[in-house]
């Protein structure tokens, strides 16, 4: 059975990861949901091919990274207008997902 590496564990809860069960699965994950539209939009840009005079449409879009708490089904998705999955390898290349969303998203709060 996986494990959720304990620096990894840190890392999710020190970048804002919330402890969330489905009950109707009996599956906990931990999760990052992101709502505000400046940081959708960049996530938009940076997932879909977005021509330069498109209006992007974050009104009822949210962004979820999530991961079980024991370091399985680690994905990304959008909901709402954009909707997508991605179901990421493992826990690592959850971890580097995270940091380059990070960076974006953080990177961008300085445009």
């Amino acid at each position: 059975m996986t494990t959720l590496n304990e620096n990894n564990l840190k890392f999710l809860l020190d970048n804002g990861f919330e402890l969330k069960r489905y009950e109707e699965q009996g599956l906990s994950f931990y999760t990052k949901e992101i709502k505000d539209s400046h940081s959708l939009k960049k996530l938009i840009t940076h997932h879909y091919e977005i021509q330069e005079d498109e209006e992007i449409n974050t009104k009822g879009s949210s962004f979820i990274m999530e991961i079980q708490t024991n370091g399985e089904s680690p994905q990304w998705l959008f909901t709402g207008e954009y909707e997508k999955l991605c179901i990421l390898q493992d826990q690592n290349q959850f971890i580097e997902y995270v940091k380059d969303i990070a960076n974006l998203i953080r990177s961008n709060l300085n445009n």
